[in-house]
């Protein structure tokens, strides 16, 4: 029995079935309860960085969650989409992580404060003007290669949403 590895590759985000070659990403292994993991005197929170779009990493078999984030000038955002992966003994995983756009950020932010208003979380409001802000900041950003764009907002997503609520 030994350990497992992970091979995780950063991909660009313009060309998403190419290595990421331009920018340093490091790497954060988390385990379940979100925190990093800590193995054998090592923190795995930004502890191992990409060279060429990849990193290799031992970890003891388990259950991860994977990402990478950045701080090179030039790029449109901080962090990779995360993954999940599980590892058994001898075993290596190959992780791929997409950073995605600004562009797409922006429109997830909108739906994310569209349903926390739907749910009650916060006054309709102010979600509404905080939405309408960052629309006009969506204007002039740069489109993603793999673009979201719903046409309806929260209503495309989630049947029924914004429907009046009857109390029985």
């Amino acid at each position: 029995m030994g350990t497992a590895k992970l091979n995780i590759w950063v991909r660009d985000r313009n060309s998403p079935c190419k290595p990421d070659m331009t920018f340093i990403w490091s790497v954060d292994v988390l385990v379940c309860d979100g925190g990093p993991l800590e193995w054998c005197g090592k923190r795995y929170y930004g502890a191992d960085q990409t060279h060429h779009g990849h990193a290799e990493i031992e970890v003891p078999p388990g259950c991860y969650i994977v990402r990478a984030r950045t701080g090179s000038k030039g790029h449109h955002n901080l962090y990779t989409h995360m993954t999940m992966v599980i590892v058994s003994c001898d075993e290596t995983a190959c992780v791929n992580l997409v950073p995605p756009g600004i562009h797409t950020c922006g429109v997830q932010f909108n739906l994310a404060l569209e349903f926390q208003a739907e749910i009650g979380n916060i006054p309709r409001e102010l979600a509404q003007r905080a939405i309408e802000a960052n629309r006009a900041v969506l204007e002039v950003l740069p489109r993603d290669f793999f673009p979201i764009e719903p046409a309806q907002g929260l209503r495309e997503i989630l049947p029924g949403a914004g429907a009046e609520k009857t109390s029985q």
